[in-house]
């Protein structure tokens, strides 16, 4: 009896595997009394964790915010080949990075633990079972990554979620030009520009409102265009 030995490389974790054997000579086919030789079915497992990937929970890795917004997310483990790497289980302890604070200082967090801080997250067969919420303060674009003491989401760009963050809703009025503190009897005053911001110190770089500077002394008159589009 001639036996050819193979070696077959597999990269997918799956169920109900087999390999089958025919003779597909050209010149001289055996006979075929038994035409395929089909093994037993087997299980290919993942391999081990190589790296982590955040996502929302519907799958997205690129999403679109205000700020205050968010999203919730997932963590999940893979291994080299893109298999879950489902022995990564249990209480990791996990640093999400990337979103950064606001400028009024509203800091990101994920469950009310700020960015850059530890917090322990379960998994089951390498995905988070925990309920994960981001919110994201500061209008910026920008991506969420996360790490253990092993394994992050730094490799490849979509490993990590992908954030822009745009301006909330107007809330207040702010100098981001202000006006100098003292200026000369007769002389025109210098310059200066007012904006619209969120609640969190974000210009609100759209809209179509107006803003109207007023002098807030009884002996200054203001002279000028007083009202201008914002």
């Amino acid at each position: 009896m001639s036996t050819t030995p193979l070696v077959t490389t597999l990269f997918r974790a799956q169920t109900g595997v087999g390999i089958v054997a025919d003779d597909v000579s050209a010149t001289s086919p055996l006979a075929n009394v038994e035409p395929n030789m089909a093994s037993s079915t087997f299980t290919v497992i993942a391999g081990g964790v190589a790296y982590l990937s955040v996502t929302t929970t519907t799958g997205d890795n690129s999403i679109s915010v205000q700020a205050s917004g968010g999203a919730n997310i997932v963590i999940t483990a893979y291994d080299a080949n893109g298999n879950i790497a489902t022995d990564y289980t249990g209480t990791k302890s996990l640093t999400f990075s990337g979103p950064t604070s606001s400028p009024d200082g509203n800091i990101p967090q994920v469950n009310a633990t700020p960015m850059e801080t530890a917090r322990n997250v379960t998994f089951t067969a390498g995905v988070s079972s925990d309920a994960l919420s981001l919110s994201v303060y500061n209008m910026e674009t920008t991506a969420l990554d996360v790490r253990d003491a092993t394994f992050n989401s730094f490799g490849n760009i979509a490993y990590d979620l992908d954030l822009e963050v745009s301006a909330g809703s107007a809330n207040k009025l702010k100098f981001s030009i202000p006006p100098p503190s003292s200026v000369g009897a007769g002389a025109v005053w210098p310059s200066f520009a007012v904006a619209i911001y969120d609640t969190y110190g974000n210009p609100r770089n759209t809209g179509a409102d107006s803003i109207t500077v007023t002098e807030d002394h009884p002996t200054v008159n203001f002279l000028g265009t007083a009202t201008k589009p914002a």
